[in-house]
């Protein structure tokens, strides 16, 4: 993943809401699709500024906002990555920029917090519609669309890697239960998950879970990255299944740089950041084309 710094503008707007840019298959452009990679060409239409937008979509009579956090890299003509935040606590897109958006700094990915705080908007249709709105409106690779989930939300991520890994390539839930109990995957999928203690026990057997599901033939093996982090990796999957252990780390995220008001959720360390190491598993693992 490739990180620049944002000018303090964009930092103050990110830090207020999130935008997201995507061109899908059925947006008019000028060309067709690229010769072998399925990705849609995008036309000047699909164009935005560096910062925040707020958005919503209507499924069924049922609004969702979500807020887009548009790189300064973002280009109408480059089809981008997206990366799907599905917040933990209430569920607000709003709260959840306001946490994630001084960490966003030189993404290369467009960043979507779905406002989830409704059950009618935590939905797997409601998603899918989610992506296609982000799909009309901006320059996205649809093959490279990813989720994560944390806390209260992760139990609905793993409701996605069940039904919804047909668009969307690779996931990051963490810090709460995401196991395949009463799922029915509709194939493998690429998965990282993290913890720290109060979570270990749940994180790690829904993993082993979602290891079972996807044809996993070794436990993990282990490595240690320093400060207390351990790096489980099960082998010979049919999708990459992955897990971070950080030993205490409370019910957090892991980050290189911690603000004082971030303190109750984000835990500092220098060997592991959750943009720059999610977003460089989420790159390495695009869906493929049938």
């Amino acid at each position: 993943m490739r990180r620049q710094v944002l000018s303090p503008v964009v930092i103050v707007a990110l830090a207020a809401a999130f935008l997201v840019s995507a061109c899908g298959e059925g947006d008019s452009a000028d060309v067709g699709e690229e010769a072998g990679t399925g990705v849609a060409a995008c036309s000047p239409s699909h164009s935005a500024e560096p910062g925040l937008e707020e958005r919503n979509h209507t499924l069924d009579g049922v609004e969702q906002p979500y807020v887009v956090a548009v790189p300064e890299t973002y280009d109408a003509r480059t089809p981008v990555s997206v990366y799907i935040v599905v917040p933990g606590g209430s569920g607000g897109a709003q709260a959840a920029a306001e946490g994630w958006g001084p960490t966003l700094g030189g993404l290369d990915a467009l960043v979507v917090f779905a406002d989830v705080g409704r059950a009618d908007r935590r939905t797997v249709p409601m998603i899918r519609a989610l992506i296609d709105d982000v799909a009309d409106t901006y320059c996205i690779d649809r093959t490279r669309v990813f989720a994560s989930g944390s806390s209260a939300s992760a139990g609905f991520t793993a409701r996605l890697m069940a039904d919804a890994s047909d668009v969307i390539a690779a996931f990051a839930p963490g810090i709460g239960r995401f196991g395949t109990l009463g799922l029915e995957p509709i194939g493998p999928v690429p998965l990282i998950a993290w913890s720290g203690d109060p979570d270990r026990s749940t994180v790690e057997n829904s993993v082993a879970e979602w290891a079972d599901s996807n044809g996993c033939e070794r436990g993990p093996s282990v490595s240690d990255l320093g400060s207390g982090i351990a790096h489980h990796h099960y082998e010979g999957c049919d999708a990459p299944t992955e897990y971070y252990y950080f030993a205490g780390m409370g019910h957090q995220v892991p980050d290189h740089d911690c603000s004082a008001d971030r303190s109750g959720y984000c835990a500092e360390y220098e060997e592991f950041d959750f943009w720059d190491d999610v977003g460089s598993f989420f790159e390495a693992h695009p869906l493929t084309q049938s």
